[in-house]
Parts: C-alpha cells; sequence; structure tokens
C-alpha cells in the first residue's frame, strides 16, 4: 500500500482501505471499511516564452511543470518540433540550444511523472540572421589594362563553429 500523503495532506495515487467508527454517547460503536482508489493526474508542461535569438548564438529555455503528485521525473525538450526529443533532465526544464538557420521554430516541452502519465507544451521560437562580414584584403594597387584577383574573406559568426570562414575569390 503507497503512503496516504505526499507531506501537504493530499492523497497520492493508490488504493487505500478507509475506516469509518462511529461511537454513541453510551459508548456503543460500529466500524465499517471501504477501499478508496486514488488516480494519476498528468502533470501540465509550461514551455514559457516565446524565445528569440541570433542564428549561430546559443537561447535559453526555462519551462516548468506542475503536478498534483509533485512527481515529475522526466523533461524533454524537442527544439524542432519534429518528433525528436533533443535534451532530457530528470531535474528541470531548462536547456539551452543552438539554431544553425535564421527562421520560425516550435520547440515542445514534454514532462513525465513517475506513472508515466505526460503532458506537452509548444512555444514559439524566433531566430534572427546574423548579416555575413566581408573582408576584401588588400589594398592592392596596379597599373592600368592590368586585371587583378581580390582575394578576401567572408566570414559568419556561429556559436557551434566558433568562426568559419570561406575563401573567396572575385
Amino acid at each position: 500500500m503507497p503512503p496516504a500523503s505526499d507531506g501537504n495532506s493530499a492523497l497520492i495515487s493508490g488504493t487505500y482501505t478507509a475506516t469509518l467508527r462511529v461511537t454513541d454517547a453510551d459508548g456503543a460503536s460500529h466500524t465499517d471499511t471501504t477501499q478508496v482508489t486514488v488516480s494519476d493526474v498528468a502533470p501540465t508542461a509550461q514551455a514559457g516564452g516565446p524565445y528569440a535569438g541570433n542564428e549561430g548564438s546559443s537561447i535559453a529555455f526555462a519551462g516548468t511543470a506542475t503536478d498534483a503528485g509533485e512527481d515529475i521525473v522526466l523533461y524533454e525538450w524537442d527544439f524542432e518540433s519534429d518528433g525528436t526529443y533533443d535534451h532530457s533532465s530528470a531535474a528541470n526544464g531548462t536547456a539551452n540550444h543552438v539554431y544553425v538557420s535564421s527562421g520560425i521554430y516550435t520547440a515542445t516541452l514534454r514532462v513525465t511523472d513517475d506513472n508515466g502519465a505526460w503532458d506537452t507544451d509548444s512555444v514559439q521560437v524566433t531566430v534572427n540572421n546574423v548579416v555575413p562580414t566581408a573582408e576584401a584584403g588588400g589594398p592592392y594597387s596596379l597599373n592600368e589594362g592590368s586585371s587583378v584577383t581580390l582575394a578576401g574573406l567572408r566570414r559568419k559568426i556561429c556559436a557551434i563553429c566558433f568562426s568559419m570562414m570561406e575563401k573567396s575569390r572575385w
């Protein structure tokens, strides 16, 4: 038999035997028992947000959950809402994620309690474009009628790959 209370005077899920005893003014009494079944209630996920950040930069997510039995055992984030949960934690609903491309995304938080009941909540994530930086090199000098090849760099900052540099020729 599970414990009758979680310390907050609320019954937690399980089956219990309840006993009722009545006593009259003359001291005569009678006792009867019955079974009481308390069903699990699924937790409620709260994804927080909305969230926004720049492509290539870490975005902090702070989801929470409520549960009548206070028995959340798993928080999971699916950052693209593609059915694949990219981050999980038994401790809390906080996570960080880097989107490498700009756009509007939907992130989903799923929370699960110790009885396997779960809930999800989704939130919009806006990822802003980061303008690349052009570096043309030089200075260059040449004579009239000559051709020149400019060798420069195109740079776009990315937290995952630190900085990506590609040589470009014009």
